[in-house]
């Protein structure tokens, strides 16, 4: 199962070059796992045993850019649930807004992708005692992983080290 960004250009189903109908797939804005993605997640594992969660964040993600320009310039105008996406995003992201606007801008726009993927994956570990449980008996795995909009990439970059034996997991 994929809890993936609602951005089009990321269809996990070709990104993982799968049919309709082969993945349970979660998409919002900026991969937030709030309750009620974790809820959508808990009932693809109970009623689907999907062995893996995969929560996937991607290069150039606009939620993360507002969320991030919320923080730099607060008086923007946002519509109203759009803040509360973000509001989800910010803290995972915030300490990298001061480097954007330096000479390490893509890697640091890269940093926070990962931060929002890591947070997502963390609220997933702690937000439900089902999967909790089912990560502890090794009967559920939850990993992190960005997908690379230029090169077709995903690196998967969160995990458990117990979890897996491949340090460079990498599918393109």
């Amino acid at each position: 199962m994929v809890l993936g960004c609602s951005d089009s250009r990321v269809p996990a189903e070709i990104v993982f070059d799968q049919g309709v109908g082969d993945l349970f797939v979660v998409r919002v804005a900026g991969n937030i796992a709030t309750p009620t993605q974790i809820g959508s997640v808990e009932y693809a594992v109970e009623n689907f045993e999907s062995p893996l969660v995969v929560v996937l964040g991607h290069t150039y993600c606009g939620a993360i850019q507002g969320a991030l320009a919320q923080i730099t310039e607060p008086a923007l105008s946002r519509a109203s649930q759009v803040t509360e996406i973000l509001r989800h995003i910010r803290p995972a992201v915030e300490p990298w807004a001061e480097q954007l606007a330096g000479a390490h801008a893509d890697a640091s726009m890269s940093a926070a992708v990962r931060a929002n993927v890591r947070a997502s994956v963390s609220n997933l570990r702690t937000g439900s005692a089902l999967l909790t449980d089912l990560e502890a008996q090794g009967l559920l795995m939850i990993v992190g992983a960005e997908y690379n909009l230029e090169t077709s990439e995903v690196d998967f970059f969160d995990y458990q080290e117990n979890q897996l034996n491949d340090s460079s997991l990498k599918t393109s």
